[in-house]
């Protein structure tokens, strides 16, 4: 309760607490709105179970225009919820002054959340973007689809750290056959039928089909190598341990 004694607050940082989303969220709703003119900052790296609750309140605050002035989030090693992404995103968007976003390290791309990040793509490509670190996510196919499309038309983007992001379809086999039919047997056939077609006792299994084609090995990330040919401001980029060799 002591912001309300505090000048003009500018940043404000809660890095590395382990505070409940409950807290943080009742205490963001609370507090923070009496400096959305001036708070230019909000780093919450290192909470891990920062949650819905308070992410949700985030959202909330930027959708009212309580924190229109922030340039500066940092959510890095926050396990975000997967619904959470997809309001954010947007809130961030209509918000439209953010210029640095670092979310490392926040689970971003898993389970496929293509809305999300469709969303974080229109952010790069439209908005005022200048450095972004999602580094140690869940960059698949779908998403380096679009934010291909983003890197190569952004104007603003001067920094991008997208390293040690896990891939999908390295060489992965084709999806199974289909389940045969349910075998039916006349009146008085069933346990007869059943314990001929039943595997002797100690038999291997079977064996999987070694020449079963598979798709080629492929590092969805070497989709955004393409949009990052056409990038004309980035000034630093981090692509370590993205499985490259792959290709």
């Amino acid at each position: 309760g002591c912001l309300p004694c505090l000048g003009p607050l500018e940043a404000l940082s809660l890095a590395g607490n382990k505070l409940s989303g409950t807290a943080i969220g009742g205490f963001l709703r609370e507090h923070v709105p009496a400096y959305g003119g001036a708070l230019k900052e909000l780093d919450f790296t290192g909470n891990r179970n920062l949650g819905a609750v308070a992410l949700d309140a985030l959202s909330e605050l930027l959708d009212k225009s309580k924190l229109n002035m922030l340039e500066v989030l940092h959510l890095s090693g926050v396990a975000v919820p997967s619904r959470c992404w997809l309001p954010l995103f947007s809130a961030l968007r209509s918000q439209g002054r953010l210029k640095v976003l670092s979310a490392a390290d926040t689970k971003l791309g898993s389970g496929r959340q293509v809305p999300a990040c469709s969303e974080l793509a229109k952010l790069v490509g439209e908005g005022q973007l200048t450095s972004l670190d999602i580094s140690g996510n869940y960059l698949l196919r779908e998403a380096c689809m679009e934010l291909a499309d983003a890197f190569a038309h952004t104007s603003e983007l001067l920094s991008l750290d997208i390293s040690h992001n896990a891939g999908d379809n390295f060489g992965t086999l084709p999806p199974p056959l289909p389940a045969p039919p349910p075998v039916t047997r006349a009146e008085g056939e069933g346990e007869e039928a059943a314990a001929e077609e039943a595997p002797a006792e100690g038999a291997p299994p079977p064996k999987l089909d070694d020449d079963a084609p598979r798709e080629p090995a492929f590092a969805p990330l070497l989709l955004l190598c393409e949009g990052l040919l056409r990038n004309r401001t980035l000034k630093s980029l981090s692509m370590v341990g993205c499985s490259l060799d792959y290709a």
